[in-house]
């Protein structure tokens, strides 16, 4: 079996167990509950262990009935997990000290516990998914350099990384992104890999918006390592 696949496998079954042992097994339910929620759980752990096969398919076509609804459940699934992990984590962690003195609160593991670990992350996913949304923010960066020639004083690079134009990002959130480079009137743009996260063929009218973007010295690019994913042939 493929080492990768291997490492996976071994990953998605170390954050599944930690799951269920910090949420599932502290629960005062009946066993059979704790199975079927145990069941459960696994469900969004092979979604997140699917993704990665997807990926290495040589072909990763989206044309097939469903592969898309797969792929942007897995991504939700991936982030919602993260965020469970790590507050579980950061939950034991904090509670280290109480542990070893022997003063644990019965609050921080149970029913009620396990529930507020879900509406945090949900709170959690909410807030970034509205951050990742919202209107772009632009980083002013000025880089001081000794013996700049004169006529490249003031000289000004717009760089735009990690797009990831796909399911994800829609045609107005890239229009934005033009509107908010162009006003900055670079004298050069950027685009630092990972433009685009999804079979180009479905986002055409997305990736077209970036022919709006001006800049006197011209428009460049390279590619991060999600073209690849998508057979980019340059």
């Amino acid at each position: 079996m493929n080492l990768l696949v291997l490492i996976a496998l071994a990953l998605v079954a170390s954050g599944y167990s930690y799951l269920g042992w910090r949420m599932i097994s502290p629960l005062d339910v009946a066993l059979s509950w704790k199975l079927f929620l145990s069941i459960v759980l696994s469900v969004p752990f092979m979604l997140v262990l699917w993704l990665p096969l997807f990926y290495w398919r040589s072909d990763r076509s989206l044309k097939a009935r469903g592969i898309q609804f797969l792929k942007n459940t897995s991504h939700f699934c991936i982030a919602c997990l993260s965020l469970m992990i790590f507050i579980c984590a950061l939950r034991d962690l904090l509670s280290l000290p109480l542990r070893f003195f022997g003063h644990l609160p019965q609050q921080l593991y149970g029913n009620e516990a396990s529930l507020f670990v879900l509406l945090i992350c949900l709170a959690l996913f909410v807030l970034g998914t509205f951050n990742a949304r919202s209107q772009p923010r632009v980083k002013r960066v000025k880089i001081p350099m000794e013996s700049l020639p004169e006529d490249l004083e003031g000289f000004k690079i717009a760089q735009i990384s990690d797009l990831h134009i796909g399911a994800g990002v829609d045609r107005s959130f890239v229009e934005k992104i033009v509107t908010s480079v162009n006003s900055l009137d670079p004298d050069l743009i950027a685009l630092t890999g990972d433009i685009g996260d999804s079979a180009p063929e479905r986002h055409s009218a997305e990736t077209a918006e970036l022919t709006k973007l001006s800049a006197p010295l011209g428009k460049f690019y390279v590619t991060g390592n999600h073209e690849y994913y998508w057979n980019y042939r340059g």
